[in-house]
């Protein structure tokens, strides 16, 4: 679906589902399967579903559902499948009457952002925030041996509640890890001299992939998170994405700051495990 009175930017979800996980087996997957039918993403010590399931499903039949559930079986996991709208036809019907059902909690919005065109908006990103401008500053990391990188993992990992495990997993992933075609910015926002907001962006396929960011508590509300995306989608611009792509649980408060920011709601994806027998 998309934005009330918009038409959305022409481009594959499928297309744009696969360059996101490429971005995230950067920084956390510990496998991604890539077929031409379908991917499957595993991680470790995930704390959601979403890191462990079937994505870009473009083939239904029992060879593609018996893949999935061996993957799975192998890792100890229950199967699981994301539907959207360019899943393979019938593939609901068929989780359905395999015994999985649909997980509302995990269900997520696909946010995206045509950057062809000229910037919607002139002003800058500090028009985004609502405390003095001189407060602020916005830093994009020169890698994972710039001095702030140990402030980045904190705030990262604070920010959105990661446990430890997955957050000594982002910090080894982005030291160590580096896949052809995938390239990984870190950005943060920093406060009188303090690093307060994180984000990431990732670049695969042409595409800007906004894969995580988030605000410490005491430090919300003050336009960090769309000061710090705005910085994002310039730096975007500037390496000649012709997309931006961002996805996010239909509860997230990154929702409705998205669609202010001129990305457009192209589909909600549904999420179907399958219980244990």
């Amino acid at each position: 679906m998309s934005a009330a009175g918009t038409s959305p930017p022409s481009a594959s979800i499928h297309r744009l589902v696969r360059a996101n996980n490429a971005v995230w087996a950067a920084m956390y997957y510990d496998e991604l399967v890539d077929t031409d039918d379908y991917q499957l993403t595993y991680m470790a010590d995930a704390d959601a579903g979403y890191y462990n399931c079937a994505q870009a499903v473009s083939r239904s039949g029992p060879d593609v559902l018996a893949a999935v559930e061996a993957f799975y079986a192998a890792r100890g996991l229950p199967p699981a499948v994301y539907l959207d709208p360019e899943s393979a036809p019938g593939l609901r019907a068929q989780l359905a009457a395999a015994g999985y059902a649909e997980i509302p909690g995990e269900a997520e919005n696909c946010h995206l952002l045509d950057l062809r065109g000229p910037a919607p908006d002139g002003s800058p990103p500090e028009a985004a925030l609502r405390l003095p401008v001189e407060r602020v500053r916005a830093v994009r990391l020169a890698g994972p041996d710039d001095p702030l990188f140990p402030a980045f993992i904190d705030v990262d990992g604070t920010s959105n509640e990661l446990p430890d495990a997955v957050r000594r997993k982002l910090a080894q992933n982005l030291r160590a890890r580096r896949l052809p075609g995938v390239e990984v910015h870190c950005f943060l926002a920093l406060v009188d001299g303090v690093p307060v907001s994180s984000r990431v962006v990732g670049f695969c396929d042409g595409c800007a992939l906004y894969a995580e960011g988030g605000t410490l508590p005491a430090y919300r509300r003050l336009g960090l998170y769309a000061f710090l995306m705005l910085h994002g989608l310039a730096f975007a611009r500037g390496r000649g994405a012709r997309f931006a792509f961002q996805t996010a649980a239909t509860s997230a408060h990154s929702n409705p700051a998205a669609l202010k920011l001129g990305f457009q709601r192209v589909c909600t994806r549904s999420y179907w495990r399958r219980s244990p027998v």
